[in-house]
């Protein structure tokens, strides 16, 4: 359980709690293989700057992984151990493949060092939260415990839980130009 709060001010301009409630858009993009993989959608925002109008953007909506143009998105991501899913991975079909990453919203790069590997047309601000995971990059790859954080720039890379726990991280992603050629 996720306990969001939103703060705004009233009519008077005092500051005060506009909701104050347990996260309800979580998504489980492969319930079938593993209903621990979890997205935790806490907001969005479609226009830089931020506009302070609406209580709640992501009430009943779909969540991409990428934030929308001029956009945000802040999420929390339950990663459990990956041996199972990437089993299951193994084993999906083309069309299967497709509709996982339509449900993510991220084109994966099935060629990479990491099934999961893909990129977002975005800068992400990554912090481990509690257990342990490895960022997988092209020609690197890390090991990162609880408080380490990344700032990951449009580049290829994946989340890989080899250990026995689940692992938590928090993203906040900004749309960013396209600096590279490749995404």
């Amino acid at each position: 359980m996720i306990r969001r709060i939103v703060t705004q001010n009233d009519d008077e301009g005092k500051s005060r709690i506009a909701s104050d409630a347990i996260t309800s858009n979580i998504e489980i993009p492969l319930p079938q293989f593993d209903p621990e993989f979890k997205f935790f959608n806490l907001w969005t925002t479609d226009t830089m700057p931020v506009k302070f109008n609406d209580i709640d953007p992501i009430k009943d909506k779909h969540v991409s992984t990428s934030p929308s143009p001029n956009g945000s998105m802040f999420r929390f991501v339950n990663y459990p151990p990956e041996h199972i899913l990437l089993n299951q991975i193994a084993k999906m079909t083309k069309e299967e493949l497709i509709e996982f990453e339509d449900t993510v919203g991220v084109k994966l790069d099935f060629n990479g060092k990491h099934p999961l590997m893909h990129m977002t047309k975005s800068i992400d601000f990554c912090i481990v939260l509690s257990g342990e995971i490895y960022l997988v990059l092209d020609n690197e790859e890390t090991c990162l415990k609880q408080f380490d954080t990344v700032i990951q720039r449009g580049t290829s890379h994946a989340w890989s839980n080899r250990f026995t726990t689940n692992c938590l991280m928090a993203y906040v992603l900004l749309d960013a130009e396209n600096n590279y050629n490749h995404i």
